[in-house]
């Protein structure tokens, strides 16, 4: 059962990571129709069917493997019955290993989105331009504009 119960959050959150992805990159078109609120109970009950199912692919399957492995004395777990915990940490740091391996590509490859520009709010101080008009910050590193054309005049 505990297998199950943690194969359901690698499923889980799989599944969450990729389609939480994509209703970011286009929320109208994934989302259909649906505001948070209602994602928000769609998780909810999704992840307690999966709690739900993974316990109960759990229970079958260590049911059949208690049943093949002691009951009826598999011959290949017999012949390999010293051997029976190194395979098991085998398997099991195998498939941790490849969990791992697949969160960190979908999790690199939601860098490839394109990323949206932070508004930048500048102060409104102003600058004195040579010839009395003033100019005000601006640009994505508040600088000021430049000056009108001072042709013909003199700075004293």
């Amino acid at each position: 059962m505990f297998l199950g119960f943690l194969l359901q959050f690698i499923v889980h959150g799989v599944a969450e990571m990729l389609y939480i992805k994509l209703m970011t990159s286009d929320y109208d078109r994934w989302s259909f129709g649906w505001d948070w609120n209602t994602w928000l109970w769609i998780h909810n009950i999704s992840s307690l069917v999966l709690v739900v199912a993974g316990i109960l692919f759990g229970y079958v399957q260590g049911k059949y493997w208690w049943n093949r492995i002691y009951v009826l004395k598999d011959a290949w777990f017999q012949k390999h019955k010293s051997n029976k915990l190194v395979i098991f940490v085998k398997l099991f740091i195998i498939l941790i290993s490849t969990a791992c391996i697949l969160a960190v590509f979908i999790i690199n490859k939601g860098n490839d989105l394109p990323q949206k520009e932070e508004p930048v709010f500048c102060t409104q101080d102003a600058k004195l331009c040579p010839d009395g008009s003033y100019v005000g910050r601006t640009g994505p590193n508040c600088e000021f504009t430049v000056c009108p054309a001072t042709e013909g005049l003199f700075l004293e």
